[in-house]
C-alpha cells in the first residue's frame, strides 16, 4: 500500500523520495491528505542512517536504514525503515509513536515487523 495516494501526493514527495533512494543523507517535504473531509498537513523527515545486516529465513539482506519522523494532524511518529534495494522490498519497521494519538494510517507500517520470506519469481 502507498502512504502517498497519487490523489495527494506532490512533485516535493516524488523529488524528496528520488533524492533519498539516489543517495542524499536527508530530505524533507510536506504534502497534504483528506482524512474525514478535512485537510490533514503533514511533514516527514527522512535521513538515511547506514546499512544493515538482515537474514530473512537464511537469506542474507544488506539493508539500508532509514530514520522517518512523520508529523502532522495531531500526530507525531519516527520510524527506523529497512530497505533492501536488491529486490524494492521494505523488509522491516520500527515504529515509535511520540505522540498526538492512534496512528492515522494503521495499515501502513504503524507497527513494528520484520518481513520473514521473500521470494523472487
Amino acid at each position: 500500500m502507498n502512504q502517498y495516494n497519487s490523489d495527494f501526493a506532490t512533485s516535493d514527495v516524488r523529488a524528496g523520495m528520488g533524492d533519498l533512494f539516489a543517495g542524499k543523507s536527508t530530505v524533507t517535504f510536506k504534502y497534504t491528505t483528506m482524512s474525514q473531509g478535512h485537510s490533514v498537513y503533514w511533514t516527514e523527515i527522512w535521513s538515511r542512517q547506514g546499512n544493515a545486516a538482515l537474514d530473512i529465513r537464511g537469506r542474507k539482506v544488506n539493508a539500508v536504514v532509514f530514520e522517518l519522523d512523520h508529523e502532522g494532524g495531531g500526530f507525531h511518529a519516527k520510524y527506523r525503515r529497512y530497505f533492501d534495494p536488491a529486490t524494492g522490498v521494505w523488509v522491516r519497521n520500527e515504529f515509535t509513536n511520540l505522540g498526538g494519538g492512534a496512528a492515522p494510517f494503521p495499515v501502513l507500517g504503524n507497527t513494528t515487523y520484520q518481513v520473514v520470506s521473500i521470494t523472487i519469481p
